[in-house]
C-alpha cells in the first residue's frame, strides 16, 4: 500500500511497541509501509536497517532505511545492519583425466551467502577429459525407403567402435529403430499389410512398430552386427514417421538402454519428416506423453501417443546423411569432437 506522499515533513512515527508490526521508508517524498523486516529487507539493494534492541533505545522506529535516512534520524551506523554477499570456494580441484576420479568441472564446490535483489556471479570452467567413457546410441528409420540404408548400417558397428576408441578406449554401442505408430491412417490396417507392410512382397518386412530396442548398449561389436543383421525393414503409408516417439523411449528408458553415466551420444538417422504433436488426432490419440518408458519384454514402445520434446534434449548436431548412410562415421566423429 502506497501512502499519499508528504511535501513539507513526514508523519509522525510510530510507538516503539509498534516497530515490529509496520515499518516506515521514506525517501524523498514517498512513504512506503512493510508489514514486517522481511518486507524491508526485499525492498532493494540500497535498504539498510537497524537491531531492533538498538532501534528501540535510539528510538529509531522506522528500522528499514536508506543510509541517509537512517543519518537523519541520528540512527548510529554501527548498529546498521547492510548484509554483503559472500562467495566462499569450498572444492576446487584441477582438471584431469585418466583411470580414477576424472574431473572435468571447476570449481566443484561453492558456497554462497545471497542478499534479495544483488546478483552474483562466478566462473565456471569445463574441459572435456581425454579418454571419458561414450555411449552410443544408433536410432534408425526402418520405413520402406531405408531399405539400402539398413543393408549399409548392418556393418556399421565395427567401424564406428574402432572411429570412438581413437577418442576414447571405453566406448559402448547399441541400437534401436522406428517406422510409425500402428494405427490408421498411419500404416495399413488390412491383416496382409499388418503382417507385410512392405510393397515389394519378395523383400522380408516386418509388421510396423513405433520404436523397437533392437540391442541395448554393449562393447561387443560382433552382437551389434549379429542384431542388425536380423532385423528387417518394415513401412508404412505416410511420409512422416515416428522418429520423436523413438527419441523420447531412447532418452527416457534409461534402464533398458542401459545408458551409464557417462558421454551420451544419440545418432538419428532419417530420410523423412516425424510425426508432431497433434498429429496423433486422426488416429484418436489425444492425451499427451507423460514422459515415461512404455517398452514391453520384446523392447517395443507399446503405448503410442504424441508429445513435445522441448526439454529432453539440452543439445543435438545435425549432419546430411548420403544415400547409402556411408558417411555415418564421419558424421559421428564430427559431432562428438
Amino acid at each position: 500500500m502506497v501512502l499519499p506522499a508528504h511535501k513539507h515533513s513526514p508523519p509522525p512515527p510510530l510507538p516503539c511497541r509498534s516497530s515490529i508490526q509496520q515499518l516506515r521508508v521514506y525517501e524523498q517524498n514517498s512513504c512506503l509501509i512493510m508489514s514486517h523486516l522481511g518486507g524491508a529487507k526485499k525492498s532493494t539493494k540500497t535498504m539498510k536497517w537497524v537491531w531492533l534492541a538498538t532501534a528501540l533505545l535510539l528510538h529509531c522506529t522506522e528500522r528499514c532505511d536508506t543510509p541517509e535516512g537512517l543519518r537523519r534520524r541520528n540512527c548510529s551506523l554501527e548498529n546498521v545492519m547492510d548484509p554483503r554477499p559472500v562467495r566462499e570456494t569450498v572444492r576446487d580441484d584441477e582438471h584431469r583425466s585418466g583411470p580414477g576420479a576424472v574431473v572435468q568441472l571447476r570449481p566443484q564446490n561453492l558456497h554462497l551467502k545471497l542478499r534479495v535483489g544483488v546478483p552474483q556471479t562466478f566462473e565456471v570452467k569445463f574441459k572435456r577429459s581425454e579418454g571419458y567413457p561414450i555411449d552410443l546410441y544408433y536410432l534408425m528409420d526402418f520405413s520402406y525407403s531405408m531399405r539400402d540404408d539398413l543393408a549399409k548400417v548392418k556393418t556399421l558397428g565395427r567401424k564406428i567402435l574402432v572411429a570412438l576408441r581413437n577418442v576414447t578406449s571405453t566406448v559402448r554401442i547399441g541400437f534401436g529403430a522406428f517406422v510409425d505408430k500402428p494405427a490408421m491412417p498411419f500404416i495399413s490396417t488390412v491383416e496382409s499389410k499388418l503382417k507385410h507392410p512392405c510393397r515389394d512382397k519378395k523383400i522380408p518386412c516386418q509388421p510396423s512398430f513405433s520404436f523397437k530396442n533392437v540391442l541395448p548398449l554393449t562393447n561387443d561389436a560382433n552382437e551389434f552386427e549379429r542384431s542388425v543383421s536380423q532385423e528387417k525393414i518394415s513401412a508404412n503409408l505416410d511420409n512422416p514417421e515416428s522418429g520423436l516417439d523413438a527419441i523420447m523411449q531412447a532418452t527416457v528408458c534409461q534402464k533398458e538402454i542401459g545408458w551409464g553415466k557417462v558421454t551420451r551420444i544419440l545418432v538419428y538417422t532419417s530420410d523423412d519428416i516425424f510425426h508432431t504433436a497433434g498429429d496423433g488426432k486422426l488416429a484418436g490419440i489425444y492425451h499427451p506423453n507423460d514422459g515415461q518408458c512404455h517398452l514391453n519384454s520384446e523392447g517395443i514402445y507399446d503405448k503410442s501417443q504424441l508429445y513435445a520434446l522441448s526439454e529432453a534434449l539440452p543439445l543435438s548436431v545435425v549432419g546430411e546423411l548420403k544415400g547409402d548412410s556411408s558417411n555415418v562415421v564421419q558424421l559421428i566423429s564430427y559431432a562428438y569432437g
